[in-house]
Order: structure tokens, then sequence, then C-alpha cells
């Protein structure tokens, strides 16, 4: 089945990216392939840690996918209306 999974990043890259009085505003969005919801999270999790250790973050910290905490799972493949 297909899902959308929201993560939110790791309150350590998110201090470093927006400030200490601004945490918590960075999210990843996946699309995932998986059987149930609970593998749909894991699946997002490890593909934004790859991603994160591809583009730069200096993700030394962030080795496990657990660092990013699902905020939202759903059925199907959805978009950001606003995906910038």
């Amino acid at each position: 089945m297909k899902y959308t999974v929201l993560l939110l990043y790791p309150d350590h890259i998110n201090i470093r990216t927006w400030g200490a009085d601004e945490f918590g505003r960075e999210t990843y969005l996946a699309h995932v392939d998986a059987k149930t919801p609970s593998i749909a999270v894991t699946q997002a999790q490890e593909e934004a840690r790859l991603y994160n250790d591809t583009v730069g973050y200096e993700c030394e910290v962030c080795k496990s996918r657990h660092d990013f905490r699902p905020l939202l799972v759903v059925h199907g493949w959805h978009e950001d209306v606003n995906p910038l």
C-alpha cells in the first residue's frame, strides 16, 4: 500500500537550522510503499536519515532513524500544497 509520512526533524537539526527560539519547524515528507502504517514510518525514517547523510546536514549525531519523529501517516500519496 502507498503511504505518505510526515516526520519531524530532530531538535539538534532544527535548532541549528532555525535557531533556538524556533525549533520544531523542519519536517520531512516521504512517500513509501509498505504493508502497514508502522512499516511505512520505519521506511520513511530510514529514507530521511539517508537523505540527510547525503545533503550535508552533517548529521553525525543523527545516526538513528528514530531521531526523526512521526507526525502523520496517511494512506495514499499526498503532495505538499506549498512545496518550497
